[in-house]
This record gives C-alpha cells, structure tokens and sequence, in this order.
C-alpha cells in the first residue's frame, strides 16, 4: 500500500522515469600536522604521492582512502591512514565535507577530512611494500600550491582555517559550497 502511495507521488511530481540515484564514492582523509623546522609557528601537513595519475611529486593529497561498506568514515579514516602510512590514528573531529561532482573519468564522492591524533605522538611514517604510493612529503602550508591540485590545496587549507577555527567547512570542490551552490 504505502509503495503504491510513493509510486504515485512520484508520477504526480513527474519522477516516474526518474533515474535511479548515482553510486557516490565516499572517502576519509586526515589532516596530520606538526611543526615545522621553518618556523616555531610554522606547520606542516603530512601529504601522500598516488603512484597513478599525475606528474610524481606534484599530485600530493592527505592520506586516507575509501569507505567500505557497512563502515563509518571516521572508523575508515583509521583504517586506511594506518594503511597507507603504518600511523596508528584516532580521529578528533570532522573538519571539512568536500563534494566532486562525476567527470574527466571520476566517479561522483564526497570526502569527508578529519583532525587525527596520533597514537603517542607518533609521526614517523612508514610506507607500505605496495606500489600504491610513490611518497609522502610534510609539507609547508605555503607550499601547497607545488605539491598538489589546486583543488587538494583549498581542501587543505579550509581544513587548516576549520580546526583553527573549530567549525565545520563545507566544500565543493575545495572552494566554500555555498558560494558555488547553484
């Protein structure tokens, strides 16, 4: 009864043919920082090389990767920092949403970018014996823009402003979602 309900609202509303939702790609990131050796005020961002797309050393993101299913994405940022870096984290807090929107061969996703702590302050990365990853680098705030997309550097640095600023940033794209929202 209450699906044939539905089925008309939906006729009604002329979503009938309605595509059905799109598969979006969910994935967790971490923002891990420490001092710099620049500077007493200075941070730097522990950033990760793909292997695959992009020029080596140019195509840095925060690690982290995709949510399984049946899998919180704060449970998945653990699981795949510790993954890809051998850091035992735990997440602190929500920092950034960013939105993608499917195109130039990616699927739609969202990626959710928490503050991790370390477990005992433990910064000293060790990268898997897989191919997945071509390095990381620590990372100068202002560096950003060498090392990685523009997108990836907004990203970061809304990440940067939200724990600063202990708020929430909604991003699309790494720029404000709202300021781009259509």
């Amino acid at each position: 009864m209450i699906t044939r309900e539905l089925l008309g609202h939906r006729r009604t509303l002329g979503l009938a043919r309605a595509e059905p939702a799109p598969c979006v790609r969910v994935t967790a990131r971490a923002l891990i920082c420490r001092p710099s050796p620049a500077g007493a005020d200075e941070r730097d961002v522990l950033m990760v090389s793909p292997s695959h797309p992009g020029v080596p050393g140019t195509n840095f993101r925060l690690p982290g990767g995709p949510v399984t299913a049946d899998e919180p994405a704060w449970e998945a940022v653990a699981r795949t920092v510790a993954e890809e870096t051998g850091l035992t984290v735990r997440p602190a807090r929500l920092l950034v949403t960013d939105w993608a929107r499917k195109g130039g061969g990616a699927e739609a996703g969202i990626t959710f970018v928490y503050a991790v702590v370390p477990h005992d302050g433990d910064v000293d990365v060790r990268l898997p014996e897989t191919p997945e990853l071509a390095g990381y680098a620590w990372v100068p705030i202002g560096g950003l823009g060498e090392r990685c997309s523009p997108h990836q550097a907004r990203r970061v640095k809304a990440a940067l402003d939200a724990a600063r600023g202990g708020t929430l940033a909604e991003l699309r794209l790494g720029s404000p979602a709202y300021a781009v929202a259509a």
